[in-house]
């Protein structure tokens, strides 16, 4: 065959070198230099010489050299082919032009304009979570399709603030989609801002807006994604980064490494991240200038009373008009009666505009936002630690955090900072008083009466350099005393039954009344250190104030001083003390709050799996893309979204638990699986085996609570578009009404009747697992109750198992839900759930065929029920994952 009709024998299509030069064909790149005449290469070519001609060892080589050129795409390949291998069918690549192995060219269908209900495809994205770096430029969202793909389809999408604002965090977006025919999805990019300022786990929504699909429908789940953004700066900046301070991101080390940190700085820096929150910025210099209003007031007040004194009450009759007068301003500036009047009005009017600005200040919201931001923050935070923190975590650290040092910091902190700053202005308004009153009424300005606001802060500082280590150490057992008392009650709280049923009431009270009095000997110790600090200023003040009333006492007797400023001055006297005291007092609340600010810099610096998760979802997300650009070489099939598989090839399950101080191993699990565990959705899967084997963490891994790691990504593959829900062996039912339990997480939508969260619905799934009528009954009661108290725990094991049905997942990953029953009533159990995955969900009125297929991996420690299973799992002792019959498995192989 001429070289040119070699050449056009098949179609163009993905571009790699080949050699056209040569009579043999060579797919090595380093040997194989010439290109192809046409300016790329074949891949229909490439892929016959890799099925047909090449051998094993050729075939090797390829990779290997693929691999070397790109390491990483040694995940998604590893995936890709493990996948691959639990598809059943033969496989060519789908391609633009049609299919590639035999050649042939596929006439699109005419493109549909008006596509009936039951016809119309399914859109959603591609994942519920996209995870991205902040460092990043922009983060990839991808919309897929699925069903019926002969018609153009249309939305309109837009990103929707969450804590990321647009603007700030990222760049709005708003665009119509377009899905030609055959397109199975459509990317499109939002574009993220880039900053090096701390901001907790920010979040984003991108939306697919219904009222504007055309040619398809939105899937309930599918047509919301949030885009979390990961931020690597330092909590509550950069400035003094904890983290590189540390030996490790453990909070034993991170609490050694802010013993040495200033915590001043850290104080400062946290104030400037408050300071640009755009609410408490606007709300902050409203309060200076509502101080400076209530400065100048009091200041009014002063010259008021000079006037009162030294014009009207002790002026001359001389200075006066007496009688009758001819206007209203003659009587109201040149009587005594018009100028009491006047006096009068000037303490009254301005009083009424500072009463409406105190009022009103309720509104700025400084405070609750600088609370709201903190709070929002730690529960963010702590969604999102990964599995060493959420150990290493101080029992009660987070409820400190939330209920006591978060308030200090806001409360003493922020606000008592703009409370000084305020003390401040009003002694710079003081001393501007004492220079123009002395200008004005021409007296000369008296060193004494400006010796207190230079006097009182250098004694302060002196006074607070001495006392600051016995202050700093009051405080810091105080604290340590406080968080052992709410540790301590927490045990209670959350032991209760324990406590009770092991007969440890007395011992338990006995602990916390310890507890208790401890707390009380250092609160009393702490007040009286303060009581003493403040103590200092008030005899600092007050000497000064006998001091100034001998000598400016003296000035009065021999004329040198009127009587109205000596009076104003020992009323200013007494406000400068009392001011002093007031900025000392805030001073040592300050300073008070370190060892709390110490405890939410820790818990806003512990690491996160959100780099994990990025990870994990990138590799999913990629071969997911992959695995759908596989088309059925027999009958022209594509592999759509319902046809990818779950798989998990060969774990390595690692777990360890390290001490505190990250000195030894309290607890270490290393476990090496072999073996591949298939699932295809629509099944349900049981897996069997003795304790330790593996299979919690295994299911752990599917479910999304245990990250597989790097290690494990080329042998695991969920496909991410699945909603999957993890359900452990406790209902974990928490304080609330019964029905806010059991809708707790589920998205009301496709309509009113098929919402998730229709009672109805609700009452459907309760009926068919046996819960009697009394417990239906209050599924309308509104009160919020301990249900752990009210129910027994088979209800409550039900009632869990209920709440998962509801909330219908892809994928349903239980752990032993056969437990806590009889043979009976497990065997019912399990044939509930066989049906949900069967109808592909439960309580709804359509047709299951027109709904995604439900699977379901479930745990169990009895024979009874797995004939129900479509395939069993067995974890044997050596690690090999193998395939079993109900009838294979022993009792001696349950545990």
């Amino acid at each position: 065959m001429p070289e040119e009709d070699k050449w056009s024998a098949v179609p163009l299509l993905a571009p790699t070198r080949t050699c056209c030069e040569c009579s043999k064909v060579s797919i090595d790149i380093d040997e194989c230099t010439s290109q192809d005449p046409r300016g790329s290469a074949s891949e229909a070519f490439a892929l016959s010489w890799l099925k047909d001609e090449a051998s094993d060892d050729d075939i090797a080589r390829v990779l290997t050299q693929l691999l070397l050129a790109r390491p990483e795409a040694e995940p998604t390949l590893l995936a890709v082919l493990n996948c691959v291998a639990a598809i059943p069918g033969e496989f060519g690549r789908k391609t633009r032009g049609g299919l590639v192995d035999p050649p042939e060219i596929v006439d699109l269908p005419e493109v549909s304009r008006d596509v009936p209900v039951a016809d119309r495809p399914r859109l959603r994205f591609a994942t519920c979570n996209y995870f991205v770096g902040e460092e990043e430029l922009k983060v990839e969202v991808q919309v897929l399709r699925s069903g019926n793909l002969n018609c153009e389809s249309r939305v309109q999408m837009h990103t929707r603030d969450l804590s990321a604002k647009a603007g700030i965090n990222y760049v709005h977006t708003s665009k119509m989609l377009v899905l030609k025919p055959q397109a199975e999805s459509i990317l499109f990019s939002v574009d993220l801002i880039a900053s090096d300022e701390w901001s907790p786990t920010l979040e984003f929504e991108v939306v697919l807006d219904p009222t504007t699909v055309t040619n398809a429908d939105l899937d309930a789940y599918g047509a919301r994604s949030r885009v979390k953004i990961d931020d690597k700066d330092a909590f509550p900046s950069n400035v003094v980064d904890v983290r590189q301070l540390a030996k490790s991101l453990s909070w034993e080390h991170l609490r050694q490494a802010l013993e040495n940190a200033p915590m001043l700085v850290l104080m400062a820096e946290y104030l400037k991240l408050n300071f640009r929150n755009d609410v408490v910025r606007r709300g902050t210099f409203k309060m200076c200038l509502q101080g400076q209003c209530h400065h100048l007031y009091g200041i009014l007040r002063l010259f008021l009373s000079v006037l009162l004194v030294d014009r009207v009450l002790k002026g001359s009759e001389e200075d006066w008009m007496v009688g009758t007068t001819d206007s209203f301003s003659e009587w109201l500036f040149h009587t005594r009666p018009g100028m009491l009047v006047l006096v009068m009005s000037g303490m009254l009017i301005p009083f009424v505009g500072l009463h409406y600005l105190d009022f009103i200040s309720m509104t700025w919201r400084v405070g609750g936002t600088s609370r709201a931001q903190l709070l929002s923050a730690l529960v963010r935070r702590l969604l999102h630690y990964d599995v060493t923190s959420r150990i290493d975590i101080k029992q009660g650290a987070e409820i400190m955090a939330m209920t006591k040092d978060v308030d200090d910091i806001v409360q003493n902190g922020y606000m008592g900072v703009l409370e000084i700053i305020s003390h401040l202005q009003n002694l710079a308004t003081v001393l501007a008083y004492q220079v123009i009153s002395r200008l004005i009424l021409q007296e000369p300005i008296s060193p004494w009466s400006i010796a207190p606001l230079l006097i009182h802060p250098i004694l302060l500082a002196m006074f607070a350099i001495c006392r600051r280590s016995a202050t700093v150490n009051v405080q810091q057992v105080e604290n340590a005393e406080r968080s052992a008392l709410v540790s301590q009650m927490q045990n209670v709280t959350l032991n209760n039954t324990i406590i009770r049923n092991l007969g440890g009431v007395w011992k338990a009270i006995d602990q916390f009344e310890s507890r208790v009095a401890g707390y009380n000997t250092a609160v009393n110790s702490t007040l009286q250190v303060m009581k003493n600090n403040i103590y200092f200023t008030n005899w600092v003040g007050l000497a000064m104030l006998a001091a100034y009333t001998l000598v400016g006492g003296l000035e009065v007797v021999d004329g040198k001083m009127r009587m109205g400023l000596f009076l104003a001055d020992i009323t200013l006297f007494t406000q400068i003390n009392v001011t002093w005291s007031m900025i000392c007092s805030r001073g040592v609340e300050i300073n008070s709050i370190f060892p709390g600010l110490e405890r939410v810099v820790i818990l806003m610096n512990l690491p996160t799996d959100l780099p994990e998760r990025r990870r994990l979802l990138r590799h999913l997300i990629t071969t997911s893309t992959t695995l759908r650009s596989i088309r059925d070489v027999k009958d022209n099939q594509v592999l759509n979204l319902d046809d990818l598989p779950l798989f998990l090839k060969g774990p390595r399950i690692e777990f360890t638990v390290k001490s505190q101080q990250g000195e030894f191993f309290i607890r270490k699990v290393d476990l090496q699986l072999s073996g591949d565990l298939v699932v295809n959705q629509g099944e349900f899967i049981a897996l069997v085996g003795l304790h330790g084997h593996g299979k919690s963490s295994i299911l752990k891994m599917f479910g999304g609570e245990l990250l597989p790691g790097d290690g494990n990504l080329p042998g695991f593959f969920v496909p991410p578009h699945l909603r999957v829900l993890h359900v452990g062996t406790e209902p974990g039912l928490f304080h609330g009404t019964l029905y806010d339990n059991l809708v707790f997480g589920v998205d009301g939508g496709g309509g009113a009747e098929y919402r998730d969260a229709a009672r109805e619905r609700v009452r459907h799934v309760c009926r068919l697992l046996a819960l009697p009528k009394e417990i239906l009954n209050l599924l309308d009661l509104p009160d919020k109750l301990c249900w752990d108290q009210v129910l027994s725990h088979t209800q409550q094991a039900k009632l869990g198992l209920a709440r998962a049905l509801v909330a219908n997942p892809d994928v349903l990953v239980l752990h032993k839900p056969g437990m806590p029953y009889d043979d009976r009533t497990s065997h019912m159990v399990l044939e509930v759930i066989k049906s949900h995955v069967a109808n592909r969900g439960l309580g709804y009125p359509s047709d299951p065929m027109t709904r995604s297929p439900r699977t379901c991996l479930f745990t169990s420690s009895k024979r009874y029920g797995l004939q129900l299973a479509d395939r069993i799992y067995l974890i044997g002792p050596t690690g090999e994952i193998r395939q079993v019959s109900a009838d294979e498995v022993t009792e001696g192989m349950l545990a």
